[in-house]
């Protein structure tokens, strides 16, 4: 801010403290260590700039020409939105896009300080650009739209889905890549009693018929190279007898109760190792000690020699240590926990470290800071960032990768640009539809027409996926949310107790059961349901204190005014949920269109519980604020709003 008196009154007559600010007239000013330019809704820092939306940036101006002073909401829609109806919402989502452009203080605050029950202010130094002393940015990057919004626990979902679909992802291409070649010979019996022999053998068949299945592999029939048993030593001499381009060698020792098996991959005509890989095993099934061994080999000739299923995932690696990275990465990405992101982003750091042009992995980086974002506010604004970094990354590498298209689809609308998300889902689905295998669209294409209020067409499409992919719980968790906004409660709680039986989301489950319980008013299907919250829940606390006054209408309301300004944005739109339980719709739009405008997912305003809510004219200024009023004038409206006029009414 200006450092005296008097260069606060001259910077305030110059922003003009007038409700109808005038960007264009505004001068540009500098803000903490950004340049906020009105004229062009454009702020600049370094080499970076962000694009805001007109009032965004009157909200801004607002802040400045206040000189760190607090305004209130009021003041707020007064100033910028004079003479328009519009609800709290559109504050909220002014201040979450500002604070998502201009981040974090050297110290970690946020550059607009939220004052509890009173307003908002800038925290920062703010002054004319010309009081400064400091010149201005000689060039200007293209400008990025900032993100209107990020989402919850609901959408983790959508965000592992590109994880869900990136395993199924197998390219049918014809290519033309020359064939390769390669002989398994007879792994080695190295166990101190030479007893061996047959088991080593049972390794090599279950390998070598493996291989031998893998499109673009030429593998040389057992009959062949098992007469060379022991020659794996001349690479050079074995290759040319065989006609081949690679040796698989290997050898097995079994001591007590465990074997150890060593694999390596030599080219025959240099003699030089290109893999190795060593596994131990109990030795306590001998058929699936066989089995497991012959997957994992085979699976590291795949990414090391580019053939088979792996090869044709664009962006694949050929390194195997660098997919081995990869793997763990996104394992524990799916898992899901706070404790599980810092080292799944090592892991997927380190598989980019090894390769860089492994695009899987920087999309899978992307996804998972993303998803780290969520579970750990304090890194936020930093790993979204670095999110949108990898990604880019990929995009550069292979723009038309499927995984690729689902990040950017789920970025654009984000920020609220439905039509340009349909843009790249549709693109989508045609990448899809190129290679035969459509139904790997149908769990995005669902997610989309759920989120945009086209829940009847979205069922069809999940139920699809659903059948496609069984096990993967996002999509009961979608397919539950689809069911419930229709008011189909049964089938909603029998997809939640579905997905229970899967592996992931568990906790994210067991809240939307709860959820529909409420929402269908089953005192039975309630109890039940709120017995089985576990303490990782979210908003567990917050539905055990509010489930104790179901009889107490009057001690809720005031329980959900003490807990709503306090709450988690992972927990406000269950705040919001009782709130709406309790026929209180105004404070639950208040809630919904505070948290759905920083970052919850948009699916939860379709909740049969938010009826009431959505009737009220703020719920339409919401809609239009998500962007979704655009998204329908072109592709068609949903279940729950229709235009009158010119206006939306909404159901």
């Amino acid at each position: 801010m200006p450092d005296t008196p008097e260069e606060s009154l001259s910077f305030i007559l110059v922003l003009s403290k007038d409700s109808t600010l005038d960007p264009m007239t505004a001068t540009k000013i500098r803000i903490g260590t950004w340049i906020a330019d009105p004229a062009s809704n454009l702020l600049q820092r370094d080499d970076r700039s962000a694009r805001l939306e007109p009032r965004a940036m009157d909200v801004l101006m607002h802040l400045a020409s206040r000189a760190g002073a607090v305004t209130s909401v009021d003041d707020l829609m007064a100033a910028v939105w004079k003479n328009v109806v519009v609800s709290d919402g559109s504050v909220y989502f002014a201040i979450s896009q500002l604070r998502e452009a201009l981040g974090n203080t050297d110290s970690g605050q946020s550059y607009i300080e939220t004052v509890p029950k009173r307003g908002y202010r800038l925290v920062v130094p703010v002054a004319p650009l010309e009081a400064t002393g400091l010149p201005e940015p000689v060039a200007t990057p293209p400008p990025v739209r900032v993100e209107k919004r990020r989402w919850t626990r609901p959408a983790l979902a959508i965000a592992l889905l590109a994880a869900l679909l990136v395993s199924a992802w197998i390219f049918l291409s014809n290519g033309t890549e020359k064939d390769r070649s390669l002989a398994v010979l007879p792994f080695a019996d190295l166990s101190p009693e030479g007893d061996q022999a047959y088991f080593a053998d049972g390794i090599t068949a279950e390998v070598l018929n493996r291989l031998a299945s893998l499109r673009g592999l030429r593998v040389i029939a057992r009959t062949s190279s098992f007469q060379l048993r022991g020659q794996g030593s001349d690479a050079s001499g074995v290759g040319e007898k065989l006609g081949v381009d690679h040796l698989l060698l290997g050898s097995v020792r079994k001591g007590g109760d465990r074997v150890r098996i060593t694999a390596q991959l030599i080219e025959a005509h240099t003699s030089q190792q290109l893999w190795a890989g060593s596994y131990e095993r109990p030795f306590d099934d001998i058929f699936a000690v066989q089995d497991e061994i012959a997957k994992a080999v085979s699976a590291a000739m795949q990414v090391k020699l580019r053939v088979g299923e792996f090869s044709r995932m664009p962006g694949m690696t050929n390194d195997v240590e660098a997919y081995d990275e990869y793997l763990r990465g996104m394992a524990l990405n799916i898992a899901g926990r706070r404790e599980t992101y810092a080292p799944a982003i090592a892991h997927l750091q380190r598989a980019i470290g090894i390769d860089p042009q492994f695009s899987m992995a920087w999309s899978g980086l992307s996804g998972t800071y993303d998803n780290a974002a969520f579970a750990i506010p304090e890194r936020a604004a930093e790993w979204r960032r670095a999110a949108a970094d990898a990604l880019e990354h990929a995009r550069r590498l292979t723009p038309e990768a499927p995984y690729v298209l689902l990040g950017q689809g789920i970025v654009a609308t984000r920020r609220g640009d439905w039509l340009g998300g349909a843009r790249f889902f549709q693109r989508l689905e045609e990448i899809h539809a190129e290679y035969g295998i459509s139904g790997e669209s149908s769990g995005p294409r669902g997610i989309f027409l759920l989120c945009v209020g086209r829940v009847r067409e979205s069922i069809s499409h999940l139920e699809k996926a659903r059948a496609h992919d069984p096990l993967a719980p996002a999509y009961a968790a979608f397919l539950s949310l689809a069911y419930l906004a229709k008011g189909d409660f049964r089938a909603a709680l029998d997809e939640v107790d579905r997905g229970l039986t899967l592996e992931g989301l568990r906790p994210n489950l067991l809240g939307l059961g709860f959820s529909i319980a409420l929402a269908s008013g089953d005192r039975a299907e309630i109890e039940r349901r709120l017995a089985a919250i576990t303490d990782d829940v979210p908003a567990a606390d917050i539905n055990r204190r509010l489930a104790r006054l179901l009889q107490d209408p009057a001690a809720a309301t005031a329980e959900i005014s003490a807990i709503a300004p306090v709450a988690a944005d992972t927990e406000k739109v269950v705040v919001a949920t009782w709130a709406a339980h309790f026929d209180d719709p105004e404070t639950a739009l208040k809630i919904l269109a505070e948290v759905i405008a920083r970052r919850a997912h948009p699916a939860s305003i379709w909740h049969p519980s938010f009826a009431a809510a959505r009737r009220l004219p703020g719920f339409a200024t919401l809609v239009e604020d998500l962007g979704m009023g655009a998204y329908w004038r072109v592709h068609g409206f949903g279940d729950f709003c229709k235009t009158a006029g010119e206006k939306l009414e909404c159901r």
